[in-house]
């Protein structure tokens, strides 16, 4: 016997709903295993006490050797350096580890760049928090920077946040990411370039610029300020570090990144935050750098140290400047 049209179709959707349900339920449960995802990681790792936590973008992981940090200055330091990130979702970065763990120093790299709105093409990797929606620091962060209701389709609408980043939570996506992680389980996370900048291109950024004007972001101002805010409510003292960048890039670069350093100077002295940065001659030493942005092994070797005394005399109470 046929069932009435209205009856089909209820079915038909209850059935399609349930299929969805699994779906969603499913992929939940691959996520939150996933030893790759960063916020799995970071939600995985266990508590501790650190000396000093290491906080920015693909400049720090490039530029700030952990290993080194610790055996100069016998300190305990995590590295929470993350690649493409920029100020807001470091702010959820600090809150979810500090929320178990403590540290005393937050070596905070902060970029000429950063308070740009056009500095990266996805600032923030909401992907990686979606499947932890029921942590209240990841709903908050999320909330915070989205919106609530944003927040709320992801929560409650199955397969709807899935379906939005299908190339980055799919199923090919995990597919994906499972096979990665076996290759790099047992690999150092941090693996430095040795290249140096060849010489075409160090002769092409110095007949012209290579950057445009940049805007100044108000969003991301005030996660940069939240995030010493943060670090400070918890007691913790804060040094700055600005990324290095290629000499001749920065000489070209247009005022507005000038003037960004000099805001973080300027913050830096009214606060009495110590902020290390190098002089023009390392700046503009290509042997020092794997591409315009971002530093190579010898060049984190040499900025780490620099970094290491910086943090020394900060600790005996003595001001530090730029590194000549």
């Amino acid at each position: 016997m046929m069932l009435p049209y209205s009856r089909r179709w209820l079915s038909f959707c209850g059935g399609l709903l349930a299929i969805l349900l699994v779906n969603h339920a499913g992929l939940e449960v691959l996520h939150r295993q996933l030893p790759t995802n960063r916020a799995q990681e970071m939600l995985d790792a266990p508590a501790g006490d650190f000396d000093v936590v290491v906080l920015g973008s693909s400049a720090s992981v490039e530029a700030i050797d952990a290993e080194e940090l610790e055996q100069q200055l016998n300190v305990s330091v995590r590295h929470l350096g993350a690649r493409g990130t920029a100020y807001p979702e470091q702010h959820l970065i600090l809150d979810l580890f500090l929320n178990q763990n403590r540290a005393k120093t937050l070596l905070f790299q902060v970029d000429s760049w950063g308070l740009s709105s056009t500095s990266y093409s996805h600032p923030f990797h909401e992907y990686f928090y979606l499947p932890f929606l029921d942590h209240p620091i990841i709903r908050r962060g999320l909330r915070e920077y989205y919106g609530d209701g944003v927040v709320r389709r992801w929560a409650w609408v199955p397969m709807f946040k899935y379906a939005e980043f299908n190339s980055e939570m799919g199923t090919q996506a995990i597919l994906k990411a499972w096979r990665a992680s076996k290759n790099v389980r047992d690999k150092p996370r941090y693996v430095r370039s040795k290249r140096s900048l060849p010489e075409a291109l160090i002769q092409r950024v110095r007949q012209g610029g290579m950057r445009p004007e940049r805007d100044r972001d108000r969003t991301r101002q005030a996660y940069f300020e939240r995030i010493v805010q943060l670090a400070q409510q918890r007691g913790m003292r804060v040094v700055f570090c600005v990324a290095p960048v290629f000499g001749a890039r920065q000489e070209r670069a247009i005022g507005a990144d000038d003037e960004v350093l000099e805001f973080y100077r300027q913050y830096a002295r009214e606060r009495g935050i110590a902020i290390y940065e190098w002089g023009a001659s390392d700046c503009d030493d290509p042997t020092l750098f794997a591409d315009l942005s971002h530093l190579n092994a010898h060049g984190a070797e040499r900025f780490t140290d620099g970094l290491a005394q910086c943090l020394r005399m900060d600790g005996r109470g003595s001001a530090t400047g730029v590194a000549e």
